[in-house]
């Protein structure tokens, strides 16, 4: 699963993910999880379709007046401060974002989870333009370490088990091999965190934007 994914190679992608069965075993077991962990999280929820449908609702109609919506944001954002950059395609979002960076003399970025970012191979551009990038999501950062793409927009790496994650720690962080992953965890923010406090700058999506208020807004489930 190290191809980039686009139309021309997904099938072919598919084909030999399909074959591996440790792939297999691992998508089931986390996918198993995943659907228990998140029963769980809702469980206190009274009525879960009802909020889902709303919120399902809301974002067909911002999506049927995206011009509008998209207008009110940036001149609000505008007007609190900000600088709003409008990009007609992947290449020039990478342009204008890699030039910020530039402009602002940054050699080392550190990313929070951004799947649009991934979309438009935004690492491999800024890489080229001989910065360094570190994804800070620990995800995320699994990915980048092994050199693949995500295989799942909330969980990126949910098709790697603890052992794979053991072994890949132990190789490009050169430290003991364990499946333990509150261990695993811990070598990763200590790994990510001394980066992270000496980095020259920071990039980030958004969950959504308030066009009324021109506020980006972040959810985190990991505190």
């Amino acid at each position: 699963m190290s191809d980039v994914q686009t139309s021309l190679t997904f099938r072919a992608n598919a084909a030999r993910a399909i074959r591996d069965a440790h792939l297999r075993s691992a998508m089931r077991q986390a996918a198993d999880t995943f659907g228990t962990k998140r029963a769980d999280a809702f469980a206190p929820v009274a009525d879960l379709e009802a909020l889902r449908d709303k919120a399902s609702a809301l974002r067909l109609q911002v999506l049927d007046r995206l011009g509008e919506y998209g207008e009110t944001f940036a001149a609000a954002a505008t007007k609190a401060g900000a600088t709003v950059h409008r990009a007609k395609d992947a290449s020039s979002a990478r342009e204008i974002i890699a030039g910020i960076l530039t402009d602002h003399g940054a050699k080392t970025v550190v990313k929070a989870k951004s799947m649009v970012s991934e979309e438009i191979h935004l690492n491999a551009h800024l890489e080229k333009a001989g910065m360094e990038v570190l994804e800070t999501d620990l995800g995320e950062y699994i990915i980048q370490l092994v050199g693949e793409t995500p295989s799942h927009i909330i969980v990126p790496a949910i098709h790697k088990n603890r052992r794979q994650v053991g072994r890949l720690f132990a190789e490009k962080l050169g430290v003991e091999y364990t499946e333990d992953p509150q261990v695993l965890t811990k070598i990763a923010r200590r790994a990510i965190r001394e980066k992270f406090l000496n980095a020259d700058a920071g990039l980030s999506g958004a969950n959504f934007a308030a066009a009324a208020s021109g506020s980006l807004v972040l959810f985190t489930n990991e505190g």
